[in-house]
């Protein structure tokens, strides 16, 4: 009896969803991330946002940063989603990470100057609001809908 010895998988080979043998497959749809799905979950995560579907927001809005972790409006959103949902903790934990990842996010920054304030800590919001002062006036961060990784 001889062992017969596998071939080492390629580092590619390990990535790939498909089992061994089913090379030649297409990859399913929804594990494919591309520009324009990618775009078109985000937007459409927050038009269910606006439309006050928030769970549905919520869940596409989860699917997106598993994609695209460091995208500041998709946590920026989260941050809305939560707000408006009543968990304080959690909406500051994503207006945290927006403003780590795009530290001049003006909407973000007045975010937590209102939970700061909420909480009684005035110096704390005092310093939020004068941040975002500086970043400026009127800046309204958006996501753009083309070429929309920062």
């Amino acid at each position: 009896k001889t062992k017969s010895i596998r071939k080492p998988m390629a580092p590619n080979d390990l990535l790939s969803t498909k089992a061994p043998g089913r090379q030649n497959q297409p990859k399913p749809e929804a594990s494919v991330p591309t520009p324009e799905r990618e775009v078109t979950l985000f937007l459409t995560a927050r038009a269910m946002a606006d439309q006050g579907d928030l769970p549905a927001a919520l869940e596409l809005c989860e699917v997106f940063l598993g994609e695209n972790p460091v995208h500041a409006e998709a946590h920026f959103l989260m941050g809305l989603i939560y707000e408006a949902l009543n968990n304080e903790a959690k909406a500051e934990a994503f207006f945290n990470n927006a403003i780590y990842l795009s530290p001049d996010h003006y909407e973000a920054l007045n975010h937590l100057a209102f939970i700061e304030s909420h909480r009684g800590n005035e110096q704390g919001a005092d310093r939020l609001r004068q941040r975002a002062q500086r970043v400026g006036r009127g800046t309204m961060h958006r996501a753009p809908t083309k070429n929309y990784r920062e």
